[in-house]
């Protein structure tokens, strides 16, 4: 059974615990003295090979002069990096290097996503699940998988999902016609929600700087540190989290809202497409 990998999140957790350590002038062996524990301790929670309880978390808050809402965030996530995952109870289904992933939606505050083919798994219709996993033999668990992340839209604190979509995702028929006048009528809708906005990225645009592959960041902007961007490849993922590298991500995405229709234009185009699919 897949259970939570709290290793991302423990490791950019540490990478704030450090940042804040020398925003207030501290060294490592000084923050060690004030929790009672080693500078080796200390290096080990900001390096994130030692999980950090809640008590000594805060504590070293306190010593750092840190913001009460900014404490409240990464209490949150020293707790749930000890936890298992939603995720888990769906087993094989989970391949491992997609269970941190998960962890991070799941805390994440803003998920920015450009998608070069496929419909993202956020706005994916259960119909449109069936035909993506219709060669699957977990097929049932993958598509109720799918359907639990989308809850995160329409939770109590919804996520904040902004999309660009390659015009290749509409043209790419999954299913059947039918199936993809389901699910553009589907983003239409969920467009709607003041959480979600969603673009497309016309054939017109020509070259564009995302023209090597579709990416997700993962935004926090509580702790920007924490930002990062995964990249989904044949059997695995690669996680971005250097800064540099982020900004660079978040760069071209910016650039590519920037070439896309806006969000008017695109309910159109949207429109004229599942006019197309009902005419098939």
């Amino acid at each position: 059974m897949a259970e939570s990998s709290p290793t991302v999140r423990m490791r950019q957790l540490g990478m704030e615990l450090r940042r804040l350590r020398d925003l207030a002038g501290k060294t490592q062996t000084q923050a060690g003295a004030w929790i009672n524990k080693t500078d080796t301790t200390i290096s080990k929670y900001e390096t994130g090979g030692r999980r950090i309880d809640v008590g000594n978390l805060r504590s070293l808050c306190q010593l750092y002069d840190v913001e009460a809402t900014h404490v409240a965030f990464l209490e949150r996530l020293a707790r749930e990096s000890g936890e298992r995952g939603w995720w888990a109870a769906f087993g094989s289904t989970v391949p491992h290097w997609f269970a941190d992933f998960l962890g991070m939606e799941t805390v994440a505050t803003e998920v920015w996503t450009y998608e070069s083919e496929p419909f993202p798994g956020l706005l994916q219709t259960e119909e449109y699940v069936s035909a993506v996993a219709s060669s699957r033999s977990d097929a049932e668990r993958f598509s109720r998988l799918r359907a639990t992340r989308q809850k995160r839209l329409v939770d109590e604190n919804p996520l904040v999902l902004r999309a660009v979509l390659n015009e290749a995702v509409l043209c790419r028929i999954v299913g059947s016609p039918e199936v993809m006048r389901g699910q553009i009528r589907h983003v239409i809708d969920t467009a709607q929600l003041p959480n979600v906005t969603v673009q497309v990225l016309p054939f017109s645009v020509g070259f564009h700087p995302a023209m090597v592959g579709s990416f997700t960041a993962l935004r926090f902007p509580e702790v920007p540190m924490m930002n990062t961007v995964y990249v989904e490849i044949r059997g695995g993922a690669l996680y971005v989290e250097k800064p540099p590298d982020v900004e660079r991500y978040t760069a071209t995405f910016e650039h590519l809202t920037e070439l896309a229709l806006d969000e008017a234009r695109t309910i159109s185009f949207l429109e004229q497409m599942e006019r197309r699919y009902s005419a098939e």
